[in-house]
């Protein structure tokens, strides 16, 4: 097969979250009010450097185990701060961060339950965020199948046919997609290997330099102007900040003449039709969204 290799850089252009299941720990971090940034340090370096007696009391606290607890080590942290890696914070988290250390009674654990500062991906040896490869081929996945479905014939009455009968799962986004990739017809247990994104290998995005981070909170908006704004629980993310570069590599393996390379994918995607739909898709969503934050 013909390999065509893209060596590209991204740079951000918005802050951006890629959630890794990872969290920001209560006894690895507090909260520096003057410098409006979180502290994050290594527990085992903090506790070692602790006064016995503080060494013991902290060991208790930790012991609890319980919600309200955390609230002991928030505030245990804040009285004896140690030398760590700073993370920007948005002014209303060290507020919030403020009203949490002066709860009290039944507000406790309804409020800390919701306390989670939840971590950018990032690598574990020297703690830079990074853009995962599997993100970045999610991005191209959505809009090469974007390009597909506005260039190809109205898919309305397909949808309409496939309409799931009351009470079952509605799974017509599946059949869209493998009718748009050419796998509707190819038995289940083809359809992995079939798969035309299997040629594709999408690098991690590694960072160039330092790459600052900063604490935010996601919250619902909606489309429309209204007087009621949407319920439901805020996040509080981590993310990269603008201008923050990666860099990495698209290979797209390209099924030569013989009759088994042709066979290897349902419809062989090329490098170039893979980089118009992104320009395509992602052009018309930045369009729509500096229309929407107006």
């Amino acid at each position: 097969m013909k390999t065509e290799i893209f060596k590209c850089i991204l740079r951000t252009v918005a802050p951006v979250h890629i959630g890794c299941d990872e969290v920001y720990e209560p006894t690895g971090f507090f909260v520096d009010k003057e410098r409006a940034c979180l502290i994050v340090f290594d527990p085992l370096d903090f506790i070692a450097g602790l006064e016995p007696t503080d060494k013991e009391r902290f060991s208790s606290i930790c012991k609890k185990g319980t919600v309200e607890s955390i609230l002991e080590i928030y505030k245990f942290l804040r009285n004896h701060p140690v030398q760590g890696r700073p993370v920007k914070a948005c002014p209303d988290f060290v507020k919030h961060y403020e009203q949490v250390l002066s709860l009290s009674g039944n507000k406790i654990r309804k409020e800390l339950n919701q306390f989670i500062i939840e971590r950018t991906a990032f690598i574990p040896g020297d703690q830079r965020p990074y853009i995962p490869g599997s993100a970045v081929k999610g991005a191209l996945r959505t809009a090469y199948l974007n390009m597909l479905a506005e260039n190809g014939p109205d898919l309305r009455s397909y949808l309409r046919s496939i309409k799931p009968r009351k009470g079952s799962k509605d799974d017509r986004h599946k059949k869209l997609e493998q009718k748009l990739l050419e796998l509707d017809h190819v038995p289940n247990r083809e359809r992995i290997s079939k798969d035309p994104f299997r040629l594709i290998k999408v690098s991690d995005f590694m960072p160039v330099g330092e790459v600052g981070t900063k604490i935010f909170y996601a919250i619902n908006k909606k489309k429309k102007p209204s007087d009621k704004e949407p319920n439901g629980p805020y996040q509080i993310l981590e993310a990269v900040m603008p201008g923050a570069v990666f860099t990495g590599e698209i290979r797209v393996e390209i099924p030569g003449g013989s009759h088994l390379e042709k066979e290897a994918v349902s419809r062989p995607i090329s490098l170039e039709k893979l980089l118009n739909s992104l320009d395509l898709f992602f052009g018309e969503q930045k369009i729509r969204e500096n229309g929407e934050l107006r």
